[in-house]
């Protein structure tokens, strides 16, 4: 089964980014219950049962296999266990740590909302240090909301933190879903995030 994971703030648009890429026959576990409404029918979904702000990798091992073994899908769309931004990499570890070839992990995707982006990257509190990091473990950089920003300068601005980052652009109004679902459905796999380990 192959698993990725979209990653990002609450409220940054990675629910609404899996609900336009989605498959049929794929799964997608989503970190909030009002969440499950907004994925297609005829996609598995759910949401993780957790409540601690930083879900543990061991519970995110323990929703992979129940998905393995009771759903039956080739592809597991995820977002982070838990309401945590900054344990992404160390959660899908837990997944490459199994050394089990029923698993594959695929890019690690990062949404960002283009506005907060602009106005964050560059300062040094909590969630600025976390956006930072966030992109520098990405494979794939996903902004969204991006009508009223500099794209060439937040592309700078990305790559000057991770040069091998893929950038796209979402909106309700379109984007490059098909560049992510691409990337979701092809055979690539999650290798940046190994370098912020």
């Amino acid at each position: 089964m192959r698993i990725v994971m979209v990653a990002g703030f609450p409220g940054s648009g990675k629910t609404a980014l899996i609900s336009r890429m989605v498959s049929p026959g794929t799964g997608v576990i989503v970190n909030n219950p009002e969440s499950v409404s907004l994925i297609p029918e005829g996609v598995r979904s759910a949401y993780f049962p957790m409540r601690s702000p930083c879900a543990r990798p061991r519970q995110f091992l323990h929703w992979i296999e129940k998905v393995y073994n009771e759903w039956g899908v080739d592809t597991l769309i995820t977002e982070p266990p838990g309401m945590c931004t900054e344990t992404s990499s160390r959660v899908l570890a837990a997944v490459l740590a199994l050394r089990d070839e029923r698993f594959e992990v695929g890019p690690l995707i990062t949404v960002f909302k283009g506005g907060i982006l602009v106005k964050g990257i560059s300062s040094d509190t909590s969630d600025g240090l976390r956006m930072r990091q966030q992109i520098s473990e990405s494979d794939i950089v996903v902004i969204s909301a991006a009508e009223d920003i500099d794209r060439d300068d937040i592309c700078g601005t990305v790559h000057s933190l991770n040069p091998d980052a893929d950038i796209h652009f979402f909106s309700e109004t379109g984007g490059s879903v098909d560049e992510v679902r691409t990337a979701v459905y092809s055979d690539r796999t999650l290798s940046r995030a190994l370098n912020a380990l």
